[in-house]
């Protein structure tokens, strides 16, 4: 199989790698409490409308107000003014689409979307629509009618008002199964339903975990191997691939305690070389990678490859794998937004229409495709790219506040989950009597005071005491475990 998800797990944290032919392409990182609210339904209150420009901010229980614009009103029409349907005060029902990012609040919809396995129901569909990979006509009919059947003898919940998506995984369903997925939804619904009697913003449905929702876009794909670390994911995923996708193989690592199962597919070397401002071309080129709350910067260098005679070819052929590289950078660090690549110049327009090329390529993979522009006057490639989350650097990182070179370290919260990880390995490796720890002031008080229990569990484990040190360490994103 070249396709491998990688899951790691540690108390607070869950790590997700996804891997082609044993190379990185996506790393998720979700924390208990920085779980994604995309996907969350709540009911909400109208905080303040800005007809200026036309949207309304919502409290929907987060320290951040979030954001309804008029266009993700599914009720409104073209010239529909936002303020003729919200006011302050007023409660609707609401969906996350994008999550909070800095001091931005989260993204809302009211096209209320509830999937299930093999149906996505869509609050603002009048009719049933079927997923664009069922492409045998015969399949589609037979699919209409089986749900047409089904859904016509079900009674849908009060409020109920939109339709169906049968996704690519319907394909083949029977009637019993379709109306198990109409069921489901509609008791979620009812559910959804009780709960917004409630007072104030309430979460009324809540997405399923980052893992499961990564997996169930890979039903009905090429072959899948996912290799766990934790006995309560693995149970979860063997339970939903054995029901609904013979194409997905879950294993549960060996030593699994050990937490060293992306050490062991160096992962994290990757991971930590993608935090780095410059990256290697096999060509001897590089790219220096900065990024921007504004916009992000790539720049490219021959540095030490010189071709052979013609310098146009020596050009091409670093900008060639540039583009492999970039690509793959981009979707590995997730930057978004604008992106601006900055090749070596060349007098070729053919050659440029060649990157270019290969730049697209490159991006067929993305479930999201970025706009790519043509290389302007100036040899710069525009991209724009969809936010979808935080960047890998914004999820691990903060600025430095020693070093202007460095620009950012590894954050406090970061460097606590490296050490429980270090703690993991260290207490099925080998027996010692003692192990101390020592890291910043900072790093040490996010230990004693959210991870203590964990802490009790790893000394269990080893059968020897785990010390907690302040100690000054020169480089701020470090720390030092010695066993005794």
């Amino acid at each position: 199989m070249s396709r491998e998800i990688l899951i790691n797990r540690v108390h607070g944290e869950t790590r997700i790698a996804v891997l082609d032919k044993n190379l990185l392409e996506q790393i998720i990182i979700e924390r208990d409490e920085q779980q994604s609210l995309v996907g969350n339904i709540y009911k909400a209150k109208v905080m303040r409308v800005m007809p200026g420009i036309q949207a309304a901010f919502l409290d929907i229980g987060d320290k951040r107000s979030a954001i309804l614009h008029v266009d993700n009103l599914h009720l409104a029409e073209k010239k529909t003014k936002i303020e003729s349907i919200l006011s302050s005060g007023k409660t609707i029902l609401v969906q996350v689409v994008k999550d909070p990012l800095m001091d931005k609040g989260a993204v809302l919809t009211t096209d209320l979307s509830i999937p299930s396995h093999s149906l996505v129901y869509r609050q603002s569909r009048k009719k049933l629509a079927i997923s664009r990979q069922i492409k045998d006509v015969s399949e589609r009919e037979r699919l209409a009618e089986t749900f047409e059947t089904v859904f016509s003898s079900s009674i849908a919940p009060e409020g109920f008002s939109g339709h169906f998506i049968l996704r690519s995984v319907a394909k083949g369903l029977s009637k019993e199964q379709l109306l198990f997925d109409i069921q489901l939804i509609h008791r979620l619904w009812n559910n959804l339903s009780e709960k917004r009697m409630d007072k104030g913003s309430v979460l009324l449905h809540a997405a399923p975990p980052i893992y499961q929702r990564l997996i169930e876009d890979s039903f009905n794909l090429e072959p899948l191997k996912i290799i766990v670390d934790c006995i309560e994911i693995y149970e979860d995923l063997n339970q939903l691939s054995q029901h609904y996708a013979s194409n997905i193989a879950v294993e549960l690592t060996e030593n699994y305690q050990q937490k060293d199962l992306f050490d062991r597919n160096n992962i994290e070397h990757q991971i930590n070389e993608a935090l780095a401002k410059k990256v290697a071309l096999d060509c001897g080129g590089t790219l220096v990678v900065e990024e921007t709350e504004a916009l992000s910067v790539i720049d490219v260098n021959s540095a030490s490859y010189v071709g052979d005679t013609d310098d146009q070819q020596a050009y091409l052929k670093v900008n060639l794998e540039a583009a492999d590289v970039a690509a793959r950078q981009i979707c590995l660090r997730n930057l978004s937004g604008i992106i601006i690549i900055d090749f070596i110049d060349m007098a070729d327009p053919a050659a440029e229409r060649q990157v270019i090329r290969r730049l697209q390529e490159a991006f067929t993979k993305e479930q999201t495709k970025p706009t790519i522009m043509d290389f302007t006057e100036l040899g710069l490639v525009q991209i724009a790219r969809k936010r979808t989350g935080q960047s890998l650097r914004q999820a691990l990182c903060v600025p430095c506040s020693k070093c202007s070179d460095k620009g950012v370290v590894k954050s406090d919260d970061t460097l606590a989950f490296d050490v429980l990880r270090q703690l993991s390995k260290k207490a099925v490796s080998k027996a010692c009597s003692a192990i101390e720890v020592y890291a910043s002031a900072a790093v040490v008080q996010i230990l004693q005071k959210n991870y203590a229990v964990q802490i009790k569990q790893y000394e269990a484990n080893v059968g020897c005491s785990v010390k907690l040190c302040v100690q000054n360490i020169t480089d701020s994103d470090a720390f030092k475990i010695i066993s005794t």
